[in-house]
């Protein structure tokens, strides 16, 4: 009797919608971000070791880790970095693609702002200010086509 409540009442919690679901995208830039940092560590440690020769006669380690092995980390973590990496992309295309039209949108702003304030400074000649205004307003309204 008390196993059949036991399975009832974790069937109804898993069942229940607001209980956590995992989180893929998190998750993901979580282990991007802990994958690169090790990337990182190991290129970091191949790059004070010595040369390959001296490395191996020597029995050199850092941290416990020969030089091999220090590569060995490097190729294993560089390829989950790479494989992170596609399926990051794979989460967040919809917002990497509207990253462009952002920019797009603020630099038409800044230079526009920009190009008003050199018309409007004194000493500016009226012709470069009535041009400096056309191309403004072809930044601001693009012509329909």
């Amino acid at each position: 009797m008390g196993e059949s409540k036991f399975i009832h009442e974790r069937n109804s919690v898993m069942n229940n919608s607001t209980a956590p679901r995992f989180q893929w995208r998190a998750h993901t830039s979580v282990l991007m971000t802990l994958g690169f940092m090790m990337l990182a560590l190991s290129g970091i440690m191949l790059f004070l070791a010595p040369p390959g020769r001296v490395a191996n006669w020597t029995n050199w380690t850092l941290l416990g880790l020969r030089k091999s092995a220090w590569g060995g980390l490097h190729i294993w973590f560089g390829t989950l970095f790479l494989v992170l990496t596609a399926v990051h992309v794979f989460f967040n295309w919809r917002p990497l693609l509207g990253y462009p039209r952002q920019v797009s949108s603020m630099i038409r702003t800044i230079v526009s702002s920009t190009s008003c304030a050199a018309a409007a400074a004194p000493g500016t000649p009226k012709s470069v200010s009535s041009e400096v205004g056309l191309i403004v307003a072809r930044m601001v309204r693009p012509p329909s086509s």
